[in-house]
């Protein structure tokens, strides 16, 4: 008898967190449905010079024509410049909106 009534108060606890872990799991899925996502990156708008090369509404990673990297952002976006090639290695520094800046050790800028 009590060895029955230890088996029926499982089954209760155990139903009752099956709920209750369902019942998160809807709480998830609803607050995730309502959060709106992000809109995506749009190209920088303006003009970039890197080094001889003029980009007009720049998106991604460029490269000079000569060294040291000389960096003209005239976008309304950060640009980064990168110590390696293709926009990797270490960050050198970041060219504001309406900066110029000459880097000796820089080899790529990426503006998104």
């Amino acid at each position: 008898m009590a060895a029955q009534r230890l088996v029926t108060a499982l089954r209760l606890v155990t139903a009752r967190r099956l709920v209750a872990v369902g019942l998160a799991a809807a709480a998830l899925v609803a607050v995730s449905a309502a959060v709106p996502t992000a809109p995506q990156a749009a190209a920088a708008q303006g003009v970039l010079w890197v080094s001889g090369n003029e980009f007009r509404d720049p998106s991604g990673c460029y490269h000079g024509n000569y060294l040291p990297l000389v960096v003209k952002n005239r976008t309304n976006r950060f640009a980064v410049v990168y110590d390696g090639t293709d926009c990797r290695g270490s960050v050198v520094s970041t060219v504001g909106p309406a900066s110029d800046q000459v880097h000796e050790f820089g080899m790529s800028v990426r503006i998104e």
